[in-house]
């Protein structure tokens, strides 16, 4: 490979088992390659007339006096070819989308099919984004139809279900009409977005008031938020490896209260005792492990030190506003005072002062 800025020229070549491929850019004017197949090569001058391959994702790229005309060729699952006029008017023939066209603003019929070819969406547009209607979910058990009046008011139901926005993205109710499991159906209602909301569905149940009040419930989490970004109460359940140990339950309990507060308890299945972590900032915290660990310290000047990401910081400058600081791993014991000036360590190997 080669590039040489400000030019932004770039060139490759690559030997493979077909043969030697190379490729070279002149951006954005120039884009030229070739490889050992007859139909490998290629030549683009940009804007007036050219053919790209395999750039920037795009199997075939091909344009005439860009935007006035460009066809893009692409083979994901099935292969398919897309025209377009001056951005705004185009067709599709082949792949999922065969058969949509457009000419904007004016209407735009929109195909989708599923990878085994049935039809999942045929939707039509009428002076686009505006005026929208036709069907959606095609492939499933519960097809639905679609109306809108973009942003004003659109609607879309089937038999298992509905939703309906009301000056999207402001207003958005949605709920089951037959519940795919036994038990309560899942529901989003925002009234307003994003400040109240009450949704349930996917294993979550948010319940928002922002920024006074937010409770969310997830499989592995339960959270509470108030007077945002200020307090929070979590409780988290995961697996963990402690110590190189496999993997065992955990439940992690922390109440934040930014930046003053931080207080935390971690219990681990099949281990007696807690781990607690206790920040009152900027005064003192107090750690304690269930292995016998402790850290204490005073003062204690960065806020919500225990967090994971703030740990480093605190361990490279704490230092610098210490005016005592006790260290225990449940054999050995370290204390310093102002500002590490002065040490001691209480040990198996007896006492050591420095």
């Amino acid at each position: 490979k080669l590039r040489l800025w400000p030019l932004i020229w770039d060139g490759q070549m690559e030997d493979t088992d077909e043969g030697s491929h190379w490729a070279g850019i002149f951006f954005p004017i120039i884009l030229a390659g070739n490889g050992p197949k007859e139909d490998d090569g290629y030549f683009a001058l940009f804007p007036l007339i050219g053919r790209t391959r395999k750039v920037a994702g795009i199997d075939q790229f091909d344009f005439f006096l860009w935007p006035l005309f460009m066809r893009t060729r692409m083979n994901v699952t099935e292969e398919s070819t897309s025209y377009t006029v001056l951005l705004l008017g185009g067709w599709t023939e082949g792949g999922a989308r065969d058969g949509s066209w457009r000419i904007l603003p004016f209407y735009r019929h929109r195909l989708w099919h599923n990878p085994e070819g049935e039809l999942r969406t045929d939707q039509h547009t009428v002076l686009w984004p505006f005026f929208t209607w036709g069907l959606d979910n095609a492939d499933s058990k519960a097809p639905s139809y679609r109306y809108a009046f973009w942003p004003l008011i659109g609607y879309e139901s089937s038999d298992s279900w509905y939703r309906c926005t009301v000056l999207w993205p402001f207003f958005r109710f949605q709920r089951e009409t037959q519940p795919k499991v036994e038990g309560e159906p899942d529901f989003l209602y925002d009234f307003p977005w994003p400040f109240f909301r009450r949704s349930r569905g996917d294993g979550e149940t948010v319940n928002r008031a922002w920024p006074f009040y937010s409770h969310v419930i997830l499989p592995e989490l339960d959270s509470t938020m108030f007077l945002w970004p200020l307090g929070w109460w979590r409780v988290t359940n995961a697996l963990i490896s402690d110590k190189g140990a496999p993997p065992v339950p955990s439940q992690r309990k922390s109440l934040f209260f930014l930046p003053i507060v931080y207080h935390s308890t971690r219990t681990l299945a099949g281990r007696e005792g807690e781990d607690i972590e206790f920040q009152l900032w900027p005064l003192f915290h107090n750690n304690r492990g269930a292995d016998g660990h402790r850290d204490q310290g005073f003062f204690s000047l960065w806020p919500a030190r225990d967090v994971w990401f703030m740990k480093p910081a605190d361990e490279l400058y704490s230092f610098l506003w210490t005016l005592w600081r006790r260290q225990s791993n449940g054999e050995t014991t370290e204390q310093r005072v102002l500002l590490d000036t002065r040490m001691w360590r209480d040990g198996p190997a007896g006492v050591r002062v420095s």
